[in-house]
């Protein structure tokens, strides 16, 4: 009988070790705005009183109003082992994983751009290092172009900006 060389040379932990080696990436660059470098999902609330009335207070519920948004639209599509995020209609297939200030993914799948700009979006991040496939780095673009995200490491082209022009009218 012969031995699969594919499984004999990954293991039991091919996806992981596939994904491992990705080359679209996202990574968060500079600091996150008024949190002196933490990261997550939620932020320290702001006592109330603390810049003399309650608008930091109100700030930050909308943050996390904005972040459980985020998140809903991402757990639809994408379910999360150890920050791992699979398809929900390919339990086995690894769509992009979070590293800390890092997003990672093999996959060239819009929908997986826009998650992950979603979780970059939701995670307070502002400015994003964009690495990898053109295809990819396109599409991240673009949707961290309509949610506001600056983003370095892809020169839009005039189509590109066609674009963006034409879907920011629709929203």
């Amino acid at each position: 009988m012969k031995k699969n060389r594919f499984l004999g040379f990954f293991g039991k932990f091919a996806p992981e070790k596939i994904l491992s080696d990705a080359q679209n990436t996202i990574e968060m660059v500079g600091e996150l705005e008024g949190t002196q470098g933490k990261q997550g999902l939620e932020s320290e609330p702001i006592a109330a009183g603390e810049k003399g009335d309650d608008s930091g207070l109100a700030a930050e519920k909308q943050k996390s109003k904005i972040a459980a948004e985020l998140a809903k639209r991402v757990y639809h599509q994408f379910r999360e082992v150890d920050n791992k995020f699979y398809f929900k209609d390919e339990p086995q297939k690894i769509a992009f994983e979070v590293r800390g200030r890092k997003l990672i993914s093999n996959s060239q799948d819009d929908r997986i751009a826009k998650a992950m700009v979603a979780i970059c979006q939701a995670k307070g991040w502002t400015r994003l290092k964009i690495s990898g496939d053109r295809e990819f780095c396109r599409q991240v673009w673009l949707e961290a172009s309509l949610c506001d995200l600056k983003t370095v490491g892809y020169q839009p082209t005039k189509q590109d900006l066609a674009e963006l022009e034409k879907l920011s009218g629709k929203k």
